[in-house]
């Protein structure tokens, strides 16, 4: 049955569809463990990617993290961060965390950058892990979702597994997807995730993504 569902998600476009942003009861408690990625190491460096505007990534999706938290008003939801202020965790510890929590869904939230080679390289990524097997189809619902809510706010490319393992997504316990929320090489998109609103925006497609899931 997962596979079905699987196969008829893939088959229909979304691109047409603008469905209203309303929130769904869900069934049963659900707690979800949001990551945001890198942080500020010990010796005071931001480990994330920089824009030419010395904007942070770890500082934009912390941000992003913690409007997901407060915008959240379901009492059947329980969000979780990774972390709560801009120092680095441990990504093993991150993992560790969630999988403790034992959590329904995990979605690891980054910005990405473009080579000079790279043009016209923008957009949110959505990437699910091909080794996680055990969640397989699960992933390839949540990414589907997640891709349906992006496409009516922001630009958003294809749904793609990462060539490379990703730790954070690999070994989870759970069905679990990265977001990559834009590319700071790309003037749009960092005035995009750099806005309170556009920050918004976004935490608000991933808890309507996450009820619908």
């Amino acid at each position: 049955p997962v596979a079905a569902i699987v196969a008829a998600l893939f088959a229909f476009s979304y691109k047409s569809k603008k469905e209203k942003n309303t929130f769904i009861t869900l069934e049963k408690p659900v707690t979800v463990v949001i990551d945001a990625g890198h942080g500020i190491d010990a010796a005071g460096n931001h480990t994330g990617v920089t824009a030419a505007d010395e904007s942070h990534e770890d500082d934009i999706v912390l941000s992003i993290a913690k409007k997901i938290k407060e915008l959240n008003k379901n009492d059947r939801l329980r969000i979780i961060l990774t972390r709560e202020n801009q120092n680095i965790v441990d990504l093993k510890k991150r993992v560790e965390f969630a999988n403790s929590q034992n959590a329904d869904l995990l979605i690891s939230l980054h910005i990405n950058t473009a080579s000079k080679e790279e043009t016209n390289t923008k957009g949110i990524d959505i990437l699910y892990s091909a080794k996680n097997t055990k969640y397989l189809a699960e992933n390839k619902i949540l990414a589907t979702i997640l891709y349906n809510y992006f496409y009516q706010i922001h630009s958003v490319n294809d749904i793609t597994q990462p060539k490379k393992g990703v730790y954070v997504i690999d070994a989870s316990h759970c069905p679990s997807v990265l977001v990559e929320c834009g590319y700071l090489t790309d003037p749009n998109d960092l005035a995009f995730v750099k806005d309170e609103s556009g920050q918004a925006q976004i935490a608000k497609s991933i808890l309507q993504s996450i009820e619908q899931y």
